[in-house]
């Protein structure tokens, strides 16, 4: 027998980076300029390794210092001494707060943000990031903020992605009822992982770091290119909701 479909309103909560914000990609531009500055000669399997294993080191991990942490393993990974590994440090958060306010939305972004508001259904963000970062990146976007309800930065939970921490606090937050289901999109495993915990029905996205494989793996029930294919999905949304 076909599920009936999901009438009512549904929580969405987004993952930030890769999923809203095309970061990823962004930043990736500057790749060679950091790696021609500081003469550091690596191949594409390694700059793939290293991505890995960064990722890894974001588990569950809420720590303040958790970017230091990451730049100071890649510079070591990449055999720079302690000297210029300081020098690594100051150049990446230079560049890095040169250009966070330019980071472009995934496009689409606004438009299913608005589209699933005006339907009637809850939107809220959770991100891995930091308060000031997720402030920085913002500044500019309000538009795209304007049907966000809420949203939990990494400064809000002892545990972040994959644990559900963040979830359960974004329902609390809202004061969302038991009987409003929640979805949880976003382009890493991490995120697919959280979701299931957390009871809610997790969606991958292609536009940030986990390929559509790894997160089928993880146990994603649908897939999307971007965010943007949401609206045309709702059908199918509501129906693999109203199955579980």
């Amino acid at each position: 027998m076909t599920p009936s479909k999901v009438s009512g309103s549904i929580l969405f909560i987004f993952d930030v980076d890769g999923c809203i914000v095309d970061s990823f990609t962004y930043f990736k531009k500057f790749a060679p300029e950091i790696l021609d500055k500081f003469k550091i000669s690596v191949d594409e399997d390694f700059l793939m390794q290293l991505q890995k294993d960064i990722i890894k080191m974001l588990a569950g991990n809420s720590s303040k210092i958790l970017v230091l942490k990451m730049i100071n393993y890649a510079s070591r990974k990449m055999g720079l001494g302690p000297f210029r590994r300081f020098r690594f440090l100051l150049y990446l958060r230079k560049l890095y707060k040169k250009n966070i306010r330019d980071v472009s939305l995934v496009p689409g972004a606004v438009e299913t943000l608005k589209f699933l508001k005006t339907g009637g259904h809850r939107v809220g963000l959770f991100t891995t990031g930091s308060l000031k970062d997720f402030e920085l990146k913002f500044e500019n976007k309000q538009d795209l903020l304007n049907p966000v309800e809420a949203f939990i930065v990494r400064d809000d939970v002892k545990r972040t992605k994959p644990d559900p921490e963040g979830i359960f606090l974004l329902r609390e937050r809202l004061g969302i009822d038991d009987d409003i289901p929640s979805v949880m999109i976003g382009d890493m495993v991490h995120d697919i992982e959280a979701g299931i915990d957390a009871g809610a029905l997790p969606i991958g996205v292609l536009t940030g770091v986990n390929s559509r494989e790894e997160l089928h793996q993880a146990g994603a029930e649908i897939i999307l290119d971007s965010i943007a294919s949401i609206p045309g999905m709702m059908d199918s949304i509501q129906s693999r909701i109203a199955g579980q």
